[in-house]
Protein backbone atom coordinates (compact mmCIF):
# COMPACT_ATOMS: atom_id res chain seq x y z
CA UNK A 1 0.00 0.00 0.00
CA UNK A 2 2.82 2.24 0.72
CA UNK A 3 4.50 1.71 -2.54
CA UNK A 4 1.03 2.47 -4.19
CA UNK A 5 0.95 5.66 -2.27
CA UNK A 6 4.48 6.64 -3.42
CA UNK A 7 3.87 5.54 -6.70
CA UNK A 8 0.59 7.54 -6.77
CA UNK A 9 2.20 10.58 -5.20
CA UNK A 10 5.08 10.24 -7.80
CA UNK A 11 2.94 10.29 -10.71
CA UNK A 12 0.70 13.34 -9.22
CA UNK A 13 3.95 15.29 -8.50
CA UNK A 14 4.78 14.75 -12.14
CA UNK A 15 1.57 15.80 -13.39
CA UNK A 16 1.75 18.86 -11.48
CA UNK A 17 5.07 19.87 -12.36
CA UNK A 18 4.40 18.90 -16.33
CA UNK A 19 1.22 21.02 -15.63
CA UNK A 20 3.11 23.73 -14.16
CA UNK A 21 5.96 24.25 -16.30
CA UNK A 22 3.47 23.59 -19.21
CA UNK A 23 1.43 27.09 -17.77
CA UNK A 24 4.94 28.47 -17.16
CA UNK A 25 6.07 28.23 -20.69
CA UNK A 26 2.27 29.23 -22.10
CA UNK A 27 2.70 32.60 -19.83
CA UNK A 28 6.33 32.97 -21.22
CA UNK A 29 5.12 32.39 -25.22
CA UNK A 30 2.37 34.45 -24.90
CA UNK A 31 4.63 37.14 -22.76
CA UNK A 32 7.15 36.82 -25.48
CA UNK A 33 5.06 37.36 -28.17
CA UNK A 34 3.18 40.13 -26.61
CA UNK A 35 6.67 42.07 -26.43
CA UNK A 36 7.96 40.94 -30.06
CA UNK A 37 4.24 42.53 -31.01
CA UNK A 38 4.59 45.73 -29.17
CA UNK A 39 8.65 45.63 -30.64
CA UNK A 40 7.51 45.39 -34.54
CA UNK A 41 4.29 47.76 -33.68
CA UNK A 42 7.41 50.50 -32.73
CA UNK A 43 9.56 49.68 -35.66
CA UNK A 44 6.75 50.45 -37.79
CA UNK A 45 5.81 53.32 -36.04
CA UNK A 46 8.93 54.65 -36.06
CA UNK A 47 10.14 54.13 -40.21
CA UNK A 48 6.75 55.41 -41.00
CA UNK A 49 7.34 58.77 -38.50
CA UNK A 50 11.48 58.51 -40.70
CA UNK A 51 9.48 58.27 -43.75
CA UNK A 52 6.50 61.23 -42.91
CA UNK A 53 9.47 63.14 -41.83
CA UNK A 54 11.29 62.68 -45.13
CA UNK A 55 8.42 63.56 -47.48
CA UNK A 56 7.45 66.43 -45.38
CA UNK A 57 11.22 67.97 -45.63
CA UNK A 58 11.23 66.88 -49.39
CA UNK A 59 7.79 69.33 -49.87
CA UNK A 60 9.36 72.21 -47.68
CA UNK A 61 12.43 71.87 -49.77
CA UNK A 62 10.40 72.07 -53.23
CA UNK A 63 8.27 75.03 -52.07
CA UNK A 64 11.91 76.54 -51.04
CA UNK A 65 13.01 76.06 -54.20
CA UNK A 66 10.04 77.30 -56.19
CA UNK A 67 10.55 80.40 -54.05
CA UNK A 68 14.05 80.72 -55.23
CA UNK A 69 13.13 80.32 -58.65
CA UNK A 70 10.41 83.06 -58.32
CA UNK A 71 13.06 85.00 -57.05
CA UNK A 72 15.36 84.72 -59.90
CA UNK A 73 12.76 85.70 -62.29
CA UNK A 74 11.53 88.92 -59.95
CA UNK A 75 15.69 89.94 -59.51
CA UNK A 76 16.72 89.19 -63.49
CA UNK A 77 13.16 89.59 -65.44
CA UNK A 78 12.94 87.81 -68.52
CA UNK A 79 15.92 85.82 -67.91
CA UNK A 80 17.37 84.04 -71.42
CA UNK A 81 17.77 80.24 -72.23
CA UNK A 82 21.08 80.12 -71.14
CA UNK A 83 20.67 82.36 -67.61
CA UNK A 84 17.82 79.78 -66.91
CA UNK A 85 19.90 76.48 -67.84
CA UNK A 86 22.69 77.96 -65.73
CA UNK A 87 20.60 78.67 -62.34
CA UNK A 88 18.59 75.78 -62.56
CA UNK A 89 21.59 73.39 -63.26
CA UNK A 90 22.88 73.18 -59.43
CA UNK A 91 19.39 73.19 -58.58
CA UNK A 92 19.03 70.05 -60.26
CA UNK A 93 21.87 68.65 -58.99
CA UNK A 94 20.89 69.64 -55.72
CA UNK A 95 17.45 67.94 -56.04
CA UNK A 96 17.41 64.87 -57.82
CA UNK A 97 14.12 64.19 -57.67
CA UNK A 98 13.31 67.19 -59.54
CA UNK A 99 12.49 65.75 -62.57
CA UNK A 100 12.42 69.30 -64.36
CA UNK A 101 12.07 73.11 -64.17
CA UNK A 102 9.97 75.09 -66.38
CA UNK A 103 8.45 78.30 -67.97
CA UNK A 104 5.00 79.04 -68.78
CA UNK A 105 4.08 82.30 -70.61
CA UNK A 106 0.65 82.99 -71.91
CA UNK A 107 0.23 83.92 -74.88
CA UNK A 108 -2.58 85.73 -76.56
CA UNK A 109 -4.09 84.19 -80.23
CA UNK A 110 -2.82 87.07 -82.10
CA UNK A 111 0.73 86.90 -80.64
CA UNK A 112 1.25 82.69 -81.43
CA UNK A 113 2.42 83.24 -85.08
CA UNK A 114 5.22 85.67 -83.64
CA UNK A 115 5.96 83.53 -80.24
CA UNK A 116 6.08 80.30 -82.50
CA UNK A 117 8.51 82.58 -85.33
CA UNK A 118 10.60 83.59 -82.37
CA UNK A 119 11.00 80.35 -80.99
CA UNK A 120 11.97 78.66 -84.44
CA UNK A 121 15.95 79.86 -83.26
CA UNK A 122 15.58 77.14 -79.64
CA UNK A 123 13.39 74.60 -81.98
CA UNK A 124 13.18 74.35 -85.27
CA UNK A 125 9.79 73.64 -86.43
CA UNK A 126 8.15 75.38 -83.50
CA UNK A 127 4.97 75.61 -82.95
CA UNK A 128 2.52 75.46 -79.86
CA UNK A 129 0.81 71.79 -78.99
CA UNK A 130 -1.26 70.02 -77.41
CA UNK A 131 -1.70 66.81 -75.96
CA UNK A 132 -4.66 64.27 -77.30
CA UNK A 133 -5.24 60.67 -76.30
CA UNK A 134 -1.32 60.37 -75.36
CA UNK A 135 -0.22 62.35 -78.45
CA UNK A 136 0.86 66.00 -79.23
CA UNK A 137 -0.28 67.43 -82.10
CA UNK A 138 -0.57 71.17 -83.02
CA UNK A 139 -2.92 73.07 -80.60
CA UNK A 140 -6.00 74.78 -81.82
CA UNK A 141 -7.23 78.06 -81.97
CA UNK A 142 -8.39 79.26 -79.01
CA UNK A 143 -8.54 83.14 -76.80
CA UNK A 144 -5.07 81.96 -75.28
CA UNK A 145 -2.38 79.16 -74.52
CA UNK A 146 -0.64 78.84 -71.45
CA UNK A 147 3.00 77.74 -73.22
CA UNK A 148 6.05 75.72 -71.86
CA UNK A 149 8.85 78.37 -73.57
CA UNK A 150 11.84 76.72 -71.27
CA UNK A 151 12.22 73.66 -69.71
CA UNK A 152 15.66 72.05 -67.98
CA UNK A 153 16.83 69.93 -68.07
CA UNK A 154 16.02 69.73 -71.90
CA UNK A 155 17.48 65.98 -72.60
CA UNK A 156 14.15 63.91 -72.28
CA UNK A 157 12.39 66.95 -71.89
CA UNK A 158 12.05 68.01 -75.62
CA UNK A 159 8.13 67.30 -75.68
CA UNK A 160 7.34 69.77 -73.24
CA UNK A 161 8.55 72.83 -75.31
CA UNK A 162 5.53 74.35 -76.76
CA UNK A 163 3.11 72.50 -74.79
CA UNK A 164 -0.42 74.62 -74.04
CA UNK A 165 -0.64 72.94 -70.73
CA UNK A 166 -4.34 75.57 -70.02
CA UNK A 167 -6.62 72.34 -70.70
CA UNK A 168 -5.14 70.91 -68.32
CA UNK A 169 -7.10 71.37 -65.03
CA UNK A 170 -4.94 70.04 -62.26
CA UNK A 171 -2.49 72.90 -63.84
CA UNK A 172 -4.82 75.36 -63.89
CA UNK A 173 -6.35 74.74 -60.11
CA UNK A 174 -2.54 75.09 -58.96
CA UNK A 175 -1.81 78.29 -61.01
CA UNK A 176 -5.16 79.95 -59.36
CA UNK A 177 -4.28 78.96 -55.94
CA UNK A 178 -1.08 80.51 -56.23
CA UNK A 179 -2.35 83.46 -57.87
CA UNK A 180 -4.77 83.88 -55.32
CA UNK A 181 -2.53 82.97 -52.13
CA UNK A 182 0.71 84.50 -53.56
CA UNK A 183 2.76 81.77 -52.83
CA UNK A 184 4.29 78.79 -54.78
CA UNK A 185 1.42 75.91 -55.04
CA UNK A 186 1.72 72.26 -56.70
CA UNK A 187 0.00 69.94 -58.21
CA UNK A 188 -0.54 66.36 -57.78
CA UNK A 189 1.84 64.27 -58.88
CA UNK A 190 1.65 63.95 -63.13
Amino acid sequence: MQRVINKLGATLSASLTLMLGLCATVTVFVATSHLEEDAVNLDFERRAGLRAFTIQRGLEEAVQVQSVVNHFYATVGDPSREQFESFTRPLLERYPYVRAFSVQRFVSDEDRPVFEALRQGAKPGFEITTLQDGRLQSAPQQASYLVVDYVEPIAGNEAALGLDVSGNAAIRHALDAAVVSGRPASTLPL
